[in-house]
């Protein structure tokens, strides 16, 4: 498994939009595991289109009143390469930020494992117990906040390398945030939790934490027996 880089959208964005247009990583191919984690202060908003087909979506996972995210994957494939981005259409327009972070999983036709966490209000990283060895571990973490200013950047604690990790920067008002991070898995167990650094449950302050396993795809050992004939190998 090999992380390959990550890219965001919306970063200080200072106005309302109704659409998103991520592009894909650095180094991103045909094959890789693509993971992007939605988050906008919804006011009614909500995705109502993808751009490339073929992305499967978890959620609206909302907080209250003012926190919507939403995690979508996709196992990337040529056209998405040779198109180079993603388009995130909303119903209405809203204060919105999004990231993506790409895996080569060795060509895993289906990696992504069921999601654990989502909950409200929460300052704490989910554990996920893996189910294969050589695994990543994506977390993500969304963040709705009122007042002015940049929001706070969350970092994760128990070795989680944090990915990327936009903001929006409103003049007043609600700002949203969402930061995606890994940790490799090199066997099956439990990764994750602990407490999330810059994260809060304060008042007017709305978040989710969300994790996912992503798998590679094993190396299958072949035994290959050849048989001499006298005169060359069968």
């Amino acid at each position: 498994m090999t992380y390959r880089a990550s890219s965001a959208a919306g970063n200080g964005g200072t106005a309302s939009v109704s659409s998103l247009t991520l592009t894909l990583p650095s180094g991103s191919q045909a094959g890789d595991a693509a993971i992007i984690g939605l988050v906008f202060n919804w006011n009614g908003a909500s995705l109502s289109s993808v751009s490339r087909t073929g992305w499967a979506t978890d959620g609206p996972i909302d907080a209250g009143s003012g926190n919507r995210c939403y995690i979508l994957t996709k196992v990337l494939d040529a056209a998405d390469v040779t198109a180079g981005t993603v388009t995130l259409t909303f119903a209405a327009a809203s204060r919105a930020v999004a990231a993506m972070s790409v895996f080569d999983t060795n060509a895993n036709t289906a990696p992504f494992k069921t999601r654990t966490g989502g909950g409200t209000g929460t300052t704490t990283a989910p554990t996920v117990t893996t189910s294969q060895k050589n695994s990543d571990v994506v977390f993500l973490q969304s963040q709705v906040f009122a007042g002015a200013g940049q929001a706070p950047a969350v970092s994760f604690s128990g070795g989680i390398t944090t990915d990327v990790n936009p903001r929006s920067n409103q003049a007043s008002g609600a700002n949203v945030g969402v930061t995606l991070g890994h940790i490799a898995a090199p066997t099956v167990g439990s990764y994750g939790g602990g407490t999330m650094t810059g994260a809060s449950t304060a008042t007017n302050y709305t978040s989710q934490a969300a994790a996912l396993e992503i798998q590679k795809n094993l190396l299958v050992p072949k035994l290959v027996v050849q048989r001499w004939n006298g005169t060359g190998w069968d």
